[in-house]
């Protein structure tokens, strides 16, 4: 026998309200586990780069996060390229 329609809602209603929670959670633990701030310097194989902001992408369904940086690109020597390139860098993939 299938549900009713007020059923529905109020089981989608409280599938809503546990995502909200969710995302709540991991959004609190992630910005607890960022090493990095805007203007710090940070490289990985490949770049150098100068944090601008601080990006979180979260995915409920799978109860993970990651972090990734926008940051102004710079040379070996932390001068910024004439162009002012940005570029992005993950943080698995920073190197200390």
């Amino acid at each position: 026998m299938k549900i009713t329609d007020e059923t529905r809602i109020k089981l989608d209603e409280l599938q809503q309200d546990y995502d909200d929670k969710c995302f709540k959670f991991i959004s609190e633990e992630a910005k607890a586990n960022n090493p990095y701030r805007q203007g710090d310097i940070i490289k990985d194989h490949y770049q150098v780069g100068k944090v601008l902001s601080t990006i979180i992408s979260i995915s409920i369904d799978s109860r993970e996060y990651q972090i990734s940086y926008k940051c102004e690109r710079l040379t070996k020597k932390l001068k910024t390229y004439r162009n002012r390139e940005l570029t992005t860098i993950y943080l698995d993939n920073v190197k200390t």
